[in-house]
């Protein structure tokens, strides 16, 4: 069977042409990424690290990169940090506890002149279903997101804080 020419041809042409077929449709009906314009919104991706009691939460679209970070104040509080990769305008949110519960944003303070880094001290979330709705503003656009709390808790096996600490 393989000293047939015809086969041996096949079975060398198909996969190049298969591998060809998939560039092709996958060029013909992706989405071209565009920039964003100016009064438009757009959604923020969780990424897999706001799943997990990492202390970290990451949102991005595209070029808008968002980092929370979240440490225990004690006394039920949590001091919220944003670090973004681009200057931001603002950034609002507020902590849902339920799906009846309705309350009122609350807009994060600047850390610094450059408006890359912002901060926010809140109630630590009481139910396990708590979510932070996000809002933020940068170039004229809007990002939001729907954020789960569990990353606001810092939890290793090994009952030992390994983030790195700031210098002073």
């Amino acid at each position: 069977m393989f000293s047939n020419k015809h086969i041996l041809a096949a079975l060398l042409i198909a996969p190049v042409l298969a591998v060809i077929a998939y560039v092709a449709v996958d060029r013909a009906v992706s989405e071209r990424p565009a920039p964003a314009a100016p009064g438009a919104s757009y959604k923020l991706a969780e990424q897999s690290d706001c799943r997990y009691e990492s202390g970290r939460c990451t949102l991005r679209n595209g070029d808008i990169v968002l980092e929370l970070a979240a440490r225990d104040l004690g006394a039920g509080g949590i001091e919220l940090t944003a670090t973004a990769a681009i200057p931001l305008d603002g950034i609002t949110l507020a902590l849902v506890s339920g799906p009846e519960q309705h309350p009122s944003p609350v807009t994060m303070q600047a850390s610094t002149p450059e408006r890359t880094h912002w901060h926010l001290v809140l109630p630590a979330p009481t139910a396990a279903d708590s979510r932070i709705l996000l809002a933020a503003g940068a170039r004229g656009s809007y990002y939001y997101g729907e954020i789960s709390t569990a990353f606001t808790v810092y939890r290793t096996s090994y009952h030992k804080d390994f983030r790195r600490q700031a210098v002073p």
